[in-house]
């Protein structure tokens, strides 16, 4: 290694002032473009690409925040949505039974036949815009349905 930095010196000593000095600039000029392409011009690249992924993000949140309003039930007043479920459940032949609950109106169905009791949603759906939000069904050991769930009125509406 000495060696070599003895023959690097003799060589750098057997240049003019002149040779030494456009040497150096060059040297300047190369390590320049070699730090802004290696360093300076990736780090702007990545910032750019940072700051377009973030509005993308947020562009996407958005949409995803509105969407989620859209899905999200209206508040819903259970003493309304009783008032036209349960004339609509007589109307269908079920003994429905409600209750004010915390999404909704409540209900239970003890005992129905399939065609009354998906009837009833459906008709509740179509004419009054009314929808379940969690609905159980279960089938009985006598072969009807019992049903309980939750009643709110659809945003659609």
């Amino acid at each position: 290694m000495k060696a070599r930095m003895a023959e690097l010196r003799s060589w750098w000593a057997g240049r003019s002032p002149r040779e030494r000095a456009l040497l150096s600039l060059m040297a300047g000029l190369a390590t320049a473009l070699a730090v802004w392409y290696g360093v300076v011009a990736p780090t702007l690249a990545w910032r750019a690409d940072a700051a377009e992924r973030r509005a993308t993000a947020e562009a996407r949140l958005a949409l995803f925040e509105t969407a989620a309003e859209r899905l999200t039930p209206a508040p819903t007043d259970p003493a309304a949505v009783q008032a036209r479920a349960e004339p609509a459940a007589t109307a269908m032949g079920l003994e429905a039974r409600f209750s004010a609950g915390e999404r909704g109106l409540d209900f239970t169905v003890p005992s129905a036949a399939t065609p009354a009791l998906f009837g009833w949603i459906a008709a509740l759906r179509s004419q009054h815009g009314i929808e379940p939000l969690a609905l159980t069904v279960t089938e009985t050991a006598e072969g009807t349905l019992s049903a309980q769930g939750t009643l709110v009125q659809s945003s659609a509406r």
